[in-house]
């Protein structure tokens, strides 16, 4: 199961995916795996996810973390060529504006 921006998720939302991870397993249930995604600079220390990350580690739930590097406009522009076989300099003068529309607002 993948969830995405719980840097915005709310409180029950928590307590759903508390639920979910931490359920008793029954029989003909398989395992779970939670792919969840968050930006890191708008999570703070004191960020429910935090705490709910800590109480799964309390309860010996398997965490893992893998931090992606901020695209840049230079790297953006080179997948979308690679990927689309494109001409990279008529992407190259397009890319700033795909990548201001994207949303990242950590722009290097």
């Amino acid at each position: 199961m993948f969830l995405d921006d719980l840097h915005w998720a709310d409180q029950p939302s928590f307590l759903l995916i508390q639920k979910i991870v931490c359920r008793t397993p029954s029989a003909g249930s398989g395992p779970l795996l939670l792919v969840g995604g968050y930006r890191d600079n708008e999570v703070s220390p004191t960020h429910p996810l935090w705490m709910l990350l800590d109480e799964f580690r309390n309860k010996g739930v398997q965490c893992n973390s893998i931090l992606l590097e901020v695209r840049t406009v230079h790297s953006q522009a080179h997948r979308l060529a690679t990927t689309t076989m494109g001409d990279h300099n008529g992407i190259s003068r397009m890319q700033p504006r795909l990548h201001a529309a994207s949303g990242d607002r950590r722009r290097k």
